[in-house]
């Protein structure tokens, strides 16, 4: 069981809504803060990271590539050694694509120091 959660997302509106609904449903040790992964403020790691979309949002930027590098370094920095880290993204993705996804995350992972399987 989790007890030290972190919600963040670019949108303060989008944080507001979570804010409100975590309350509402009694979660209220849950933190919330307005963060770029792009660019994160954050200086912590952790034992797990899920996402819902990012990768969707930037598949759809003209700088793509660029900007999933940006993506696997932020989040290779934010995870912890041996820690899990779930994408989940709703776009069709060519299987071409999908194997440069693999080989980024496995090359940022790698020189961050991580161990992969």
């Amino acid at each position: 069981r989790f007890s030290d959660l972190t919600g963040t997302d670019y949108s303060e509106g989008a944080i507001e809504l979570a804010r409100n609904l975590a309350a509402r449903d009694g979660f209220t040790t849950i933190s919330f803060l307005v963060d770029d992964v792009l660019e994160t403020k954050l200086d912590r790691k952790f034992k797990v990271i899920t996402d819902k979309g990012t990768l969707d949002a930037i598949g759809l930027h003209p700088d793509g590539r660029a900007k999933r590098v940006m993506y696997w370094e932020s989040i290779s920095n934010l995870v912890e050694p041996g820690g899990l880290v779930v994408s989940t993204f709703l776009c069709k993705l060519s299987e071409t694509l999908i194997l440069h996804l693999s080989v980024e995350l496995k090359l940022m992972l790698v020189s961050s120091g991580h161990n992969i399987m």
